[in-house]
């Protein structure tokens, strides 16, 4: 067990998001916690996990959630499940501010 703050996490920019992943894989074997801060008018690319459920909890700002060919407009205090096999990507909708979001994934 341990408790952090995500401040002190260190971040990994991907150029269209920035991630803080928030569980060392050595603390959870079938678990992964980030924050993920997507950049205004960037989205993140489309991908699929072949074994894993994903949920998103949406902190601040809007976004555009594309799942399995189709679109939900995101906004503070939704939460979103994206099934195994079900291709998506988060589009920030703002040109000014961050998407943030937290995701927690589980593999089987």
């Amino acid at each position: 067990m341990y408790a952090k703050k995500w401040e002190d996490f260190p971040e990994g920019d991907q150029g269209y998001a920035i991630y803080h992943h928030l569980l060392p894989k050595e603390s959870a074997t079938n678990l992964d916690i980030a924050l993920v801060r997507v950049k205004p008018g960037r989205e993140t690319p489309a991908h699929t996990h072949e074994n894993e459920d994903q949920a998103y909890i949406v902190l601040e700002g809007r976004g555009i959630l594309r799942l399995g060919g189709g679109e939900q407009e995101l906004s503070e205090k939704m939460i979103v499940h994206i099934p195994p096999h079900t291709e998506h990507s988060v589009r920030n909708s703002d040109d000014i501010y961050e998407f943030k979001y937290i995701y927690v994934a589980s593999w089987f």
